[in-house]
């Protein structure tokens, strides 16, 4: 029995609901925030998987884009054409006849090549499809002037016939005394076949 401050009988204080709730509620807020950390443990744990995984088939990409490689005239295969780079020669100055030639901003590197259609239709050789690679890996693409004016021995980059051959030489105009260790040919136009690299010894 309870009594008041005059020693009246009173009613006991009642009891205060909601504290078992309130203990499971705090409980259950515990368990769903251990529970999110794990997810995010194991999520990271999953991304670093993952992302090694992505390295390493990309790594196994780069390896199997690698250029294939060959030497001067040796034939190889890209897109439609059987190419042959045939020589690298000695550095000029000019290209063409005397009176109607074009000159180098630094010297022209000529390039005899070679290529037979292998498709069944005709094809045109793309000169642009090939490159001249220095010692320091930069590229060089083909003198289109050197084209027009040396048109006696230059490569014939008209249509040409399946089973035909277009040949002679493209020239590339680059500073003076660049060291070219490769000439680098693709598939030219929208072609997506890897290039192959001539190994120049």
């Amino acid at each position: 029995m309870y009594y008041d401050a005059n020693g009246n009988v009173v009613q006991p204080p009642a009891k205060k609901k909601g504290g078992c709730l309130k203990y499971a509620l705090i409980g259950l807020l515990a368990l769903i925030v251990i529970a999110v950390l794990a997810s995010m443990m194991g999520g990271g744990s999953n991304s670093t998987s993952e992302g090694g995984g992505e390295a390493a088939s990309q790594g196994e990409t780069s390896s199997s884009d690698e250029a294939a490689k060959v030497g001067l005239g040796q034939e190889f295969t890209v897109g439609d054409w059987a190419t042959t780079v045939e020589s690298v020669d000695t550095p000029v100055a000019s290209v063409g006849p005397s009176g109607f030639s074009t000159e180098a901003q630094g010297e022209f590197v000529p390039v005899q090549i070679s290529a037979k259609n292998n498709a069944k239709e005709e094809r045109t050789f793309f000169a642009d499809s090939v490159k001249l690679v220095s010692a320091d890996g930069a590229e060089y693409s083909y003198s289109t002037d050197a084209s027009i004016y040396g048109t006696e021995n230059g490569m014939n980059i008209e249509p040409t016939n399946p089973g035909n051959v277009a040949s002679g030489y493209l020239w590339f105009d680059v500073p003076a005394g660049t060291e070219i260790t490769q000439v680098k040919v693709s598939g030219g136009g929208l072609s997506l076949d890897q290039p192959v690299v001539v190994e120049l010894d």
